[in-house]
């Protein structure tokens, strides 16, 4: 499965028009994937869901991710409520355990996406002295929208791990000129914040 239109889109927000940056593709494009917080929310999951205990480091390994730490960052900058008992309470909710195996999918077809591809294809779009560089964090969390964040200092790419998205870009591939057209109504109907489009 892919996931590069979204992504595609995404990067034309956090483009950085630097003067005199080399045309070679390759030295235009500095991206990272980082999937821990939501590796280490399946983690916990699974071992609940084994009957086995979830234990405090399990809970410090999580909290301690470099997505989590960012997203508390920013819900808490924009005046939201934001604590680490009720990102708890989200995680052991029955909801999202049984969810767990569509997610699980879900973020092994993510974490196959190839960034520098859809990077790539941004990149088209955009002047020659443009590069795009940014951590693209893939999240489970409370809140089913995607954003960029901290755009002046170290930009970010937030992506809210929805396992029908993975199916609707899927689809929308197979269509051709579709393809655009199928993502953002599969994404814009799940409530991703629109500025991303």
């Amino acid at each position: 499965m892919n996931v590069r239109c979204p992504v595609v889109l995404t990067f034309a927000w956090l483009t950085i028009a630097a003067p005199g940056a080399s045309q070679q593709a390759l030295d235009r494009v500095r991206l990272s994937l980082d999937t821990t917080e939501a590796g280490s929310i399946l983690a916990i999951l699974a071992r609940r869901d084994s009957g086995g205990r979830v234990t405090d480091a399990d809970w410090r390994r999580l909290f301690a991710t470099p997505g989590y730490i960012r997203l508390k960052a920013r819900e808490t900058a924009m005046g939201r409520a934001f604590t680490d008992d009720d990102f708890r309470s989200f995680v052991l909710s029955d909801t999202l355990s049984t969810r767990r195996k569509a997610l699980r999918r879900a973020l092994t077809d993510w974490a196959g996406m190839d960034m520098t591809d859809a990077a790539q294809r941004a990149l088209a779009y955009l002047p020659a002295e443009a590069r795009i560089a940014a951590t693209v964090y893939v999240m489970i969390k409370p809140r089913s929208n995607s954003f960029v964040w901290d755009l002046q200092s170290d930009p970010a790419i937030f992506l809210y791990l929805d396992p029908a998205v993975t199916q609707v870009v899927q689809r929308g591939r197979e269509g051709g000129f579709g393809y655009r057209r199928a993502v953002l109504r599969g994404w814009n109907g799940r409530g991703v914040d629109r500025r991303l489009w």
